[in-house]
């Protein structure tokens, strides 16, 4: 995770014979990591929102038995310590993170059953967790892309038996309601990127399997895609990485398990 500073937080994971490394940042200046602060959860599978006083929040994830947790802590970069941020309403593991414009943060979907339907919001000013809305159709592996209104839309991932992705929707915040919207081009199925445009547009790359080499785009005045060209390459797991030009640079990722550079 980028801080505001231009260090890099990695926390989480598993290192060598399954154990969790401690939290550390990688600081440009140096070149080098440093250790710093101990998490109060081990957290294979955790999901970052950087709030905007410059702490971040860590929600979900995995203990060592491979259990979905359901709590969530805020690591700050001036001491380097972590503190709880509350219990959340579901258990999520690889949940969607999005920090909202009034400073929240809507978690949406993940990998347990409780979770594949469900949303909830995370309010900084008391540091606790409220549901929000249902999702219409439960899903895991998909994005959420705050749109200039301050809505949120979700596009593609999986259902929880791994079948065709969800149809996207857009939830509200002013009802904490998820609507339908549009169809896709492609099936976007695993880990594509979603980036919002200058225009208010959100453009849709890759993915797994024939949708990794398409790209669309989704208007919101209109609640359509279409077609936004092909990759040189397929992927998914990529980056995706808005320029101040307007354009997006595509960088990395897998295609038929193979890594791209």
């Amino acid at each position: 995770m980028l801080l505001p500073d231009g260090r890099v937080l990695v926390s989480g994971g598993r290192g060598a014979d399954d154990n969790v490394p401690a939290p550390e940042y990688w600081d440009p200046q140096s070149q080098s990591f440093t250790a710093w602060g101990e998490a109060t959860s081990v957290r294979p599978g955790v999901r970052y929102a950087p709030l905007p006083d410059g702490r971040i929040l860590l929600v979900g994830g995995r203990d060592t038995e491979d259990v979905s947790l359901p709590s969530a802590e805020v690591w700050d970069p001036k001491t380097g310590t972590f503190e709880p941020a509350g219990p959340m309403a579901e258990a999520r593991d690889l949940p969607a993170v999005t920090l909202l414009s009034d400073g929240r943060v809507l978690l949406v979907g993940g990998t347990e059953v409780e979770a594949y339907y469900s949303a909830e919001v995370w309010d900084p000013a008391t540091m606790t967790f409220e549901p929000t809305g249902w999702l219409r159709e439960g899903r895991m592996d998909h994005s959420a892309t705050l749109l200039a209104d301050g809505r949120v839309l979700i596009v593609g991932g999986n259902d929880q038996w791994f079948r065709v992705p969800p149809s996207p929707e857009v939830w509200d915040p002013a009802t904490g309601r998820f609507e339908p919207t549009g169809s896709p081009r492609e099936e976007r199925v695993g880990q594509h990127s979603a980036s919002l445009l200058p225009d208010g547009r959100v453009l849709v790359v890759g993915g797994r399997g024939l949708s990794g080499a398409s790209a669309e785009v989704w208007d919101p005045g209109t609640g359509t895609f279409a077609p936004a060209g092909s990759l040189n390459e397929p992927r998914e797991a990529h980056t995706a990485t808005p320029l101040t030009d307007g354009r997006v640079l595509v960088v990395g990722g897998w295609a038929d398990d193979e890594l791209l550079g």
